[in-house]
């Protein structure tokens, strides 16, 4: 057997261990020579001692099977160009043989025992005898495994929706696996070397090993168990400068947390990689989802110009020149001087080269003018080396990469979630677990949530999804966390998505929008206390952003009814929203808000947004209805086009009705007048003649300006300053309105969505028949 095994690859020598049963015989001609084949091989075995015979025992039929038919999977690969060499290595041991057997007969040797003279009869030289397949040696094999076709099995595997798609199991893929990783170990950590270091690469051999490992951590996770080399792993991830490497031990990542039929072992791998900083690592993989160049814009009625038209980019990274020598000896002087600041000054005998956009930056890093240690710096951080500049050390890596950045940024929050969700953070009763799962911890720290939130914005439907599911899983059951997630600007980006695929989002709405920290949350309620009967808007931390019909739609209906609403059209008493409401007002107005902020991740992608509370969005098609209790009371009252409307809690309607007139009845104007809340947003004289887009444009941009800096966020000594801006602002949008006391058209709104209740629901109604009588009487007094 030992020979058979230097002959024939292992794949068809484990023919030998199948069961015969499962080898089916051909009813073509070559299963008949195959059977034949297989009778000679028994007939010579049985011709054998019985000791060789013990050895030869196996299904021959199965091996001779297996051996006619080509194959090309992870266990054997097999066909016409190796069956011709393994004759064409037979043929030449027995020519050799045939020449050293005449040898001996022209030297005329003395015959061994049992030989006939002057036959030349010699021994086989078998124990050194192997077969090569020149063929199959370009193939990279760990433990008999053609590692390319395994991880071709395994990718077709994860796209095939059935059975017949999975790969064949490995043998042994424990050992297999710890075979790879040993591979991986001798070959990959030449790479981790300080940036500007020439190092030899085996890449394809590294690359697979890391595959191999994937596969076979994926098919068998149970098998193999918990892995050690966390600490390493994520170290070579964070620091290795080939590309596509990268990308490959950001699949193995995954794989060793994802294993859905193995969680004590997920649990383990989760914990050894919080411990080793690898979450920390992922979300860096998560801030670069803002790579690849431009930013992919959803071509809009809004910005159907803006997305086929090119951007230039901004212009944020500095760097001293001079090399490492000149960074070393200046590092303390440099920690003053922010270049971008035009009274700031470099120390002596600096030069500073900059601004510079991320592509100019890798321009300048290929020419040689900048290195692995020049100092380089943007906004927002202090002056580093670019090697210690994570983004920056990723953008100097070698090769073609594996994966995109947004697929590489959606692996990982993929990641992330199942390493949040390895831990359950509730006991077997359904209480709280605390402490909070270090995971959760970990991720919640300012170092980690932002770049989570900030990923809704490269526009990826992948990202945006996996995104919103995971910081859903970060604030469920942690306090703390959610009251403050409004702070990471995370309703403003979620809302800014044009794409449909609006369901994690509004998963992640309804979780939030009402447990903000009440005591700042941003728009008017953190200008003044928040009372509990207040309007769902009040309340809420979307009600600067979206109608409040939508927020009772979220209350009242919940998540998935809400991902429909936002995507579709619609003109009812329970809801008036378009596309182009969404697109021409919301996404846009949210986007001028956020300013620049969104072209700064393109080329600095570890940026962090600061929050400022936005202006509220307006709506002109919604001036002229009046909101109540869950109905826009034109509609509501409009018999014609919507005849027997069904009224939920029509008591609880028509109480709110009355309290809405009472309310409208006692409105007194406005304490400001125009001129004093101009004046208090630091508004020109000018200002009200301009159109009324431009007049709009000016106003929100006078209030972002008091409001990031006197939030109370920012400047805790700032509220009353934030809460007269406000008012300000509520004054100007009013306009003449704001002068007068109850307005006419909104009492006679009121009044007919009343008749219309009445008129619908009858009995219901029959106790309060004459509940708006004294407002009525005090209204024609």
């Amino acid at each position: 057997m030992a020979l058979l095994g230097r002959c024939l690859p292992e794949g068809l020598i484990a023919a030998l261990s199948e069961p015969k049963a499962l080898a089916a015989s051909s009813s073509s001609g070559a299963g008949e020579s195959l059977r034949a084949n297989a009778e000679e091989a028994n007939s010579s075995r049985r011709r054998t001692s019985s000791l060789s015979s013990s050895r030869l025992r196996g299904n021959w039929l199965a091996l001779w099977e297996a051996a006619e038919r080509d194959s090309a999977d992870p266990a054997l690969v097999w066909n016409g160009v190796t069956r011709t060499e393994l004759r064409d290595a037979l043929d030449r041991e027995i020519g050799g043989l045939d020449v050293e057997r005449q040898r001996e007969v022209d030297a005329g040797a003395a015959p061994n025992a049992g030989c006939a003279t002057g036959s030349g009869c010699v021994s086989w030289n078998h124990r050194e005898f192997y077969v090569r397949y020149p063929s199959l040696e370009g193939e990279v094999r760990i433990k008999g495994t053609f590692v390319r076709h395994l991880i071709e099995a395994d990718s077709a595997s994860r796209v095939a929706a059935n059975d017949r798609g999975k790969p064949r199991p490995i043998r042994d893929p424990a050992d297999f696996f710890a075979t790879a990783y040993r591979e991986l170990l001798e070959l990959a950590d030449a790479d981790v070397a300080p940036l500007g270091s020439e190092q030899s690469r085996r890449q394809t051999k590294r690359h697979m090993c890391v595959q191999a490992m994937t596969a076979a951590y994926r098919q068998q996770a149970s098998v193999i168990g918990p892995f050690q080399g966390a600490a390493h792993v994520t170290r070579l991830l964070d620091l290795t400068l080939d590309a596509a490497l990268r990308d490959h031990l950001l699949e193995l990542c995954h794989a060793l947390v994802t294993r859905d039929n193995a969680p004590s072992v997920v649990e383990v791998n989760a914990s050894n990689m919080v411990d080793e900083g690898l979450v920390e690592v992922l979300c860096g993989v998560v801030a670069c989802s803002h790579g690849a160049g431009e930013r992919q814009l959803m071509p809009m009625a809004s910005n159907l110009i803006a997305a086929t038209a090119h951007v230039e980019p901004l212009k944020v990274w500095y760097f001293i020149a001079g090399g490492e020598e000149c960074a070393a000896t200046s590092a303390a002087a440099l920690a003053a001087f922010e270049p971008w600041d035009l009274q700031s000054a470099a120390p002596q005998g600096v030069q500073c080269v900059g601004p510079l956009s991320r592509v100019e930056l890798r321009q300048a890093l290929s020419h040689d003018k900048v290195g692995g240690g020049s100092h380089v710096r943007a906004k927002g951080m202090a002056w580093e080396a670019l090697r210690d500049v994570r983004e920056l050390r990723w953008m100097a890596a070698q090769g073609r990469r594996a994966l995109s950045p947004q697929e590489a940024a959606a692996l990982a929050l993929e990641a992330l979630l199942a390493i949040t969700n390895a831990v359950p953070d509730v006991d077997a009763s359904g209480d709280a677990v605390r402490p909070i799962p270090k995971a959760k911890r970990r991720l919640c720290l300012p170092e980690c949530l932002p770049h989570i939130t900030q990923a809704m914005l490269c526009g990826d439907a992948a990202v945006v999804d996996r995104a919103a599911q995971l910081l859903l899983a970060l604030v469920r059951r942690n306090p703390r966390t959610l009251a403050r997630l409004y702070r990471t600007g995370v309703f403003y980006f979620a809302l800014a998505y044009p794409g449909s695929n609006l369901g994690p989002i509004a998963e992640l709405l309804c979780e939030t929008h009402m447990r903000q920290d009440v005591t700042a949350v941003p728009g008017a309620g953190a200008a003044a206390g928040i009372a509990a009967g207040s309007s769902l808007s009040a309340r809420s931390a979307l009600g600067d952003l979206l109608p409040e019909s939508l927020l009772q739609i979220a209350e009242s209906y919940g998540a998935s009814r809400l991902a429909e609403a936002l995507a579709a059209d619609a003109d009812t008493p329970e809801l008036i929203w378009t596309r182009s409401m969404r697109e021409e007002r919301l996404v846009t107005q949210i986007s001028q808000h956020l300013g620049e902020f969104p072209r700064v991740l393109l080329e600095r992608h570890g940026a962090t947004y600061d929050f400022v509370p936005i202006a509220p969005v307006t709506y002109p098609a919604l001036d002229d209805e009046v909101w109540c209790h869950r109905y826009y009371l034109r509609s509501l009252a409009d018999e014609e086009r919507f005849p027997g409307w069904p009224i939920r809690d029509v008591v609880d309607v028509v109480r709110a009705l009355l309290s809405a007139w009472r309310a409208e009845l006692a409105k007194k104007p406005m304490a400001m007048t125009e001129t004093e809340a101009a004046a208090e947003l630091g508004l020109d004289e000018g200002w009200a003649s301009l159109p009324r887009d431009k007049r709009d444009t000016a106003l929100k941009k006078a209030y972002r300006s008091l409001a990031m800096r006197y939030h109370p966020d920012k400047n805790p000594g700032g509220l009353a300053k934030f809460r007269s801006a406000r008012s300000a602002y509520d004054r100007l949008r009013a306009g003449a309105a704001g002068a007068e006391g109850a307005a006419p058209w909104r009492v006679v709104l009121l009044l007919r969505a009343q008749g219309a209740c009445y008129r619908r629901n009858p009995s219901e109604l029959a106790p309060f028949l004459y509940a708006g009588f004294p407002l009525l009487l005090e209204e024609l007094e």
